[in-house]
């Protein structure tokens, strides 16, 4: 088994068997993940390993599956049926952020949640389900499109420039260099876990690597935040 705690949910933590297929591809017409493992924790301590975060899972967490198998085939419709709190929105939450071991990179997934409109009066029903289809729509293409990835990067560097401190760009750019960093080296975590024999092995010491750059680029970003203490 292996396992992966999600950077941006730290509170899922998923499992799955090795694979020797190409995970990576974009070519695929099915997704089909044995022995699946997922389990929802508190996620109050992420700096522990994921070895450690999954015991500690089990005993503070809850199961969501255990030993199942996720199969998913091209052009079939699926309904995910089941009473309040059994873990539908957790499973739907870790197939769309990819947190599961085995789902391609190169897929483009979003996930949509909707409110139910209370309202008594019928032309304010109206009108806010018309506003609801649209930001729907507007949600999945700018999903499908990662544009609301681009535009939470374009802010972050736009506030960094307006900042009165002259080096507000300069932290800016390196604390988002640093996040594409982190989340590059948790997908090559997963490919590392999750692949196994010759190109597991060429995985990991891909991961290793890359850890190493990781870790240089953590130093710089501690270095740039205690001079802006000091000055």
């Amino acid at each position: 088994m292996t396992s992966m705690v999600s950077q941006s949910a730290p509170t899922i933590l998923c499992t799955a068997k090795q694979t020797r297929f190409h995970t990576d591809s974009g070519n695929f017409r099915e997704l089909d993940i044995a022995g699946l493992q997922i389990v929802a924790t508190s996620g109050r301590d992420n700096r522990s390993s994921a070895a450690s975060s999954k015991s500690k899972a089990r005993s503070e967490g809850v199961e969501i599956l255990t030993n199942a198998r996720l199969l998913l085939k091209q052009g079939q419709r699926y309904a995910l049926v089941g009473r309040n709190g059994t873990g539908k929105s957790t499973l739907l939450k870790a197939i769309a952020e990819k947190i599961i071991p085995g789902i391609p990179e190169g897929a483009r997934i979003a996930i949509l949640q909707q409110s139910i409109l209370i309202e008594d009066d019928g032309q304010a029903k109206a009108a806010m389900a018309c506003e609801q289809e649209r930001n729907v729509l507007q949600e999945v293409i700018d999903r499908a499109t990662a544009r609301d990835t681009v535009e939470e990067e374009i802010k972050v560097l736009s506030d960094g420039v307006d900042a009165l401190d002259p080096f507000s760009p300069v932290r800016a750019l390196r604390l988002l260099k640093h996040d594409r960093l982190q989340k590059r080296l948790f997908h090559l975590h997963k490919e590392a876990t999750l692949k196994s024999g010759a190109r597991g092995m060429q995985a990991r010491k891909t991961l290793a690597a890359f850890e190493k750059v990781v870790a240089e680029s953590s130093t710089m970003l501690v270095a740039i935040l205690l001079a802006r203490r000091i000055t």
